[in-house]
């Protein structure tokens, strides 16, 4: 599989300008080591190389987790990010730079899939401090959609975990009023769906919270995105730009899942 990410990236001045950004007590150092998470990790997980102490760099089987190959674009705006500070190649990823009110720069995203909607079999809108560590993730996507159609869509379910006390994952989304679900919500839905992945049977629902930072499509349900008629505006009303970005635009097109909590 071939697969485009697709990562806004924006943070304001410092409340102090004299201090550098490198300063930890400033506080987008913590928008730095996000990013940097986030790239990391997903060259550590889908990456094509790996170094071994007597060889150099050798490919890797895909078979390992399904990814050919993949591009990264950052979507930012000059001066308003840390990528000059990441001690990352920059030919890891490519930066492309956004005119408009920042909180907009999500909606670029669609416009770059748009673009090169002929080059991948995934597009992968994600937030800048989303990691994903399952190797298994794209398979997961191409096989929930053979399962059940290019109109269901598969959401992530976003977690945390502390690092002291516990060490439990924390689902961060809370269910959202009906009022907030009604774009989500139309006549002949599917509530629960269910298919086997590896020997199991694995349960899908309607989520109380369908908001996960994230999306990706697949070269098919890009397809049907682009030929909907929403697909050429930028609605904000869904609780805010990004958010509708990220999570609303796709709701007059896709019925959208996410797993059982006991089957996550």
């Amino acid at each position: 599989m071939r697969v485009l990410f697709v990562i806004p990236h924006y943070i304001g001045p410092p409340s102090d300008p004299r201090v550098p950004i490198t300063q930890s007590n400033v506080w987008p150092v913590g928008r730095l080591l996000a990013i940097h998470s986030t790239l990391s990790t997903l060259h550590r997980n889908f990456g094509q190389y790996r170094h071994h102490c007597r060889s150099t760099a050798v490919p890797e089987e895909t078979e390992a987790h399904g990814v050919e190959h993949f591009h990264v674009v950052v979507l930012t705006q000059h001066e308003h990010h840390a990528l000059d500070h990441l001690p990352l190649n920059p030919t890891l990823y490519e930066t492309r730079f956004v005119d408009g009110p920042p909180l907009h720069i999500a909606f670029e995203a669609k416009r770059v899939f748009q673009e090169r909607s002929e080059g991948y079999d995934f597009f992968v809108y994600l937030e800048d401090d989303i990691q994903i560590h399952d190797r298994e993730f794209f398979r997961k996507l191409a096989w929930f959609q053979n399962e059940f159609g290019p109109a269901a869509l598969l959401q992530p379910v976003r977690v945390e975990m502390s690092g002291r006390g516990l060490p439990v994952k924390a689902v961060i989304d809370c269910d959202l009023p009906p009022v907030s679900l009604a774009p989500f919500r139309r006549e002949g839905q599917v509530t629960q769906l269910a298919a086997t992945w590896n020997g199991l049977t694995r349960r899908f629902a309607l989520p109380g919270n369908p908001h996960a930072a994230f999306h990706a499509v697949s070269a098919e349900q890009l397809r049907l995105w682009m030929d909907h008629r929403t697909f050429a505006t930028d609605d904000t009303q869904w609780i805010g730009p990004m958010e509708s970005a990220a999570t609303a635009a796709l709701a007059p097109v896709f019925d959208i899942y996410n797993t059982n909590p006991r089957s996550a």
